[in-house]
């Protein structure tokens, strides 16, 4: 199965980590690595920490994944996508995510 937790609904510091996230480790990776995404998905490729952003309703969230769950392929309209791998990967076989 598959459970669900929307951040909004969890701690303050839940909420600060996922700002965090986005804030300190992908925009300046989106800058440093990848400004021709950043200047597609943005419109400009430097000073994206001083940009006002938000998140979409229900996101962002955490997906906790029991033996045979999954998350449905689909495709949607979001800008970013950011997965962080919360379990020791030693401690289950398959998983996996693709993107096209």
């Amino acid at each position: 199965g598959l459970q669900r937790l929307q951040v909004c609904y969890l701690s303050s510091e839940a909420q600060e980590l996922s700002r965090s996230i986005l804030h300190d480790r992908v925009l300046p990776f989106l800058e440093k690595q990848l400004p021709c995404v950043a200047e597609g998905l943005f419109g400009q490729a430097s000073g994206l920490g001083d940009m006002a952003f938000s998140f979409s309703p229900k996101e962002p969230a955490v997906n906790r994944y029991e033996v045979g769950g999954e998350f449905k392929v689909h495709c949607d309209a979001y800008s970013v996508t950011v997965n962080v791998l919360l379990s020791d990967p030693g401690d289950f076989i398959g998983g996996g995510t693709a993107f096209w």
